[in-house]
């Protein structure tokens, strides 16, 4: 199922636009991620997408892979070509593995005018 960001803004942002996505996952047991993206309708020249988490119930958001607040994964993948695309794996940050970690898409680069839309699986090792 895809899901649609319309006018995806060029500042970083929950994607797609709401809270919908949020998950939570036990990430106690795992080391990596990856992300299998696959897009339906592009969103503008570099606008792109990662993962952040949240232990505080989403008041603070950082870097999955950086652990950077207020930023995004190192690890992102575009959004400006159609197609499916896997990134590599990547280390989760030694904060983030913990049970009930709290997880989001993030995206930015977009112009506020194109309406990306795409399917989002990520793949945990």
């Amino acid at each position: 199922m895809s899901n649609v960001y319309t006018n995806l803004p060029a500042a970083l942002a929950e994607y797609p636009g709401n809270t919908s996505k949020r998950r939570t996952k036990d990430l106690g047991y795992f080391r990596q991620f990856r992300m299998s993206v696959n897009i339906g309708t592009v969103g503008s020249a570099g606008s792109i997408v990662g993962l952040q988490y949240s232990l505080d119930g989403g008041t603070n958001w950082n870097g999955l892979d950086n652990g950077s607040a207020a930023a995004n994964s190192t690890l992102t993948q575009a959004i400006d070509a159609v197609g499916s695309f896997v990134t590599a794996y990547t280390n989760i940050i030694a904060a983030a593995r913990v049970n009930n970690c709290l997880l989001r898409i993030a995206s930015s680069g977009g112009d506020g005018v194109a309406d990306p839309s795409i399917s989002f699986i990520v793949e945990w090792k």
